[in-house]
């Protein structure tokens, strides 16, 4: 299992939008991804259980990956996280 923090893009109107693509993104690894804030630990790959940990734009979580495609995971998911997602802003344009 590896592990890494990452902060919440603070970009303003994609929260929802913003999970709901990490959520697809997580579904295409084999490994189990997770994310953690306030002690609260649920799985990336079920959008309910992400929302209702209610993280906002500039927080920090933890991020999890186990798997046999660990790395690749962690670092594609962070990337959406760290980054919010390019197709969502083209849309806003």
């Amino acid at each position: 299992m590896i592990s890494r923090k990452v902060v919440v893009a603070n970009k303003p109107g994609l929260c929802v939008e913003l999970w709901a693509e990490i959520v697809r993104c997580a579904k295409e690894f084999e490994s189990y991804v997770s994310i953690e804030i306030d002690r609260k630990r649920v799985s990336a790959k079920k959008i309910l259980e992400l929302l209702q940990l209610r993280i906002r734009p500039g927080a920090t979580v933890i991020m999890r990956a186990r798997g046999r495609d660990e790395n690749n995971a962690l670092d594609t998911v962070c990337r959406l996280i760290e980054q919010g997602s390019a197709s969502i802003d083209e849309e806003k344009r």
